[in-house]
């Protein structure tokens, strides 16, 4: 089973099963809720083709989506590439990393749009 990685400012936030569609958004309907005022209510979706691959697709938001730096509205998540929404980065990874005890919080600084992580 493949896995949807999500990283914050370089800090490792969490891992999702890619065994069906995840809509990622700010608003609280989604699957993978987004505090960040750079990204829509609904700004994406990422889901598993016949073929077994994991499409991307924006949602018609107002930023869009990056894709290994580029700005794109949709494509193939391959395995190690990054996909960027507003500040928070995903990728694919195959299995969980070693030491998924380690939980990281993500925390707002006093600085608007500003994010860090520290250990739970």
């Amino acid at each position: 089973m493949a896995f949807l990685q999500h990283c914050l400012n370089g800090g490792l936030v969490a891992h999702y099963a890619l065994d069906s569609a995840i809509t990622l958004g700010r608003s609280e309907d989604n699957d993978v809720v987004l505090e960040d005022g750079t990204v829509s209510g609904h700004h994406a979706r990422i889901s598993v083709t016949d073929q077994g691959e994991f499409q991307f697709e924006d949602l018609g938001s107002t930023n869009g989506l990056q894709y290994e730096g580029k700005k794109v509205s949709n494509g193939i998540l391959q395995a190690g590439k990054w996909l960027s929404v507003g500040l928070h980065e995903f990728t694919r990874v195959e299995t969980l990393p070693q030491g998924m005890e380690q939980t990281l919080r993500i925390k707002k600084s006093w600085i608007p749009g500003v994010y860090y992580t520290s250990e739970k």
